[in-house]
């Protein structure tokens, strides 16, 4: 995934080609795992899709949160106009959102060559009447957070890590940004 940020306005773009909605429900899921299957078909799904050849034909989303103006554009399909505060925080993953600001720093650290503090905290909720905690780690150079790991408390094997793996500040252009 690429994310591009400017002032208001942002573009991400999915190379996997995956929906809207799996985009989406990856950064909305409640327990910071993105959407995980709930049934065997789900899982065979997933597995499918894993398997698939990398050069898919991307999906694009583009925002701008002074205009509202958005756009999906779905791998292969015609572009649809939504909302960008709908969109945003698919772009927004990347930001802390001043969320550190409750949090002690735990240690400091490098990482991409730049200054990070380490934070951990928890998440925790009830996900079909069955209660959960997942267990989270970020890297911080603000705003941004470098690496999120998060983990369940239970079942340690059940983790997700998104790491930025280059971040190049400055060079986003307006044609980057629109359709």
């Amino acid at each position: 995934m690429v994310i591009w940020l400017r002032d208001s306005a942002f573009r991400v773009r999915d190379e996997a080609g995956r929906p809207y909605s799996d985009v989406m429900s990856d950064v909305t899921a409640a327990r910071g795992f993105g959407r995980t299957p709930q049934t065997i078909e789900e899982l065979m799904d997933a597995w499918d899709v894993s398997r698939m050849p990398t050069d898919q034909v991307p999906t694009e989303i583009y925002g701008d949160l002074t205009t509202g103006d958005g756009t999906v554009r779905e791998a292969g399909q015609e572009p649809w106009p939504i909302h960008a505060t709908v969109i945003a925080p698919v772009a927004e993953q990347l930001l802390t959102d001043g969320r550190e600001a409750s949090l002690e720093p735990v240690a400091m650290c490098t990482c991409l060559d730049r200054p990070c503090a380490e934070y951990r905290f928890s998440i925790e909720g009830d996900e079909g009447g069955i209660p959960y905690r997942s267990d989270v780690r970020w890297l911080v150079h603000a705003p941004f957070v470098l690496l999120r790991e998060v983990q369940d408390s239970k079942h340690p094997d059940l983790s997700v890590r998104t790491e930025v793996v280059e971040l190049a500040e400055g060079i986003v252009t307006d044609a980057d940004l629109h359709p």
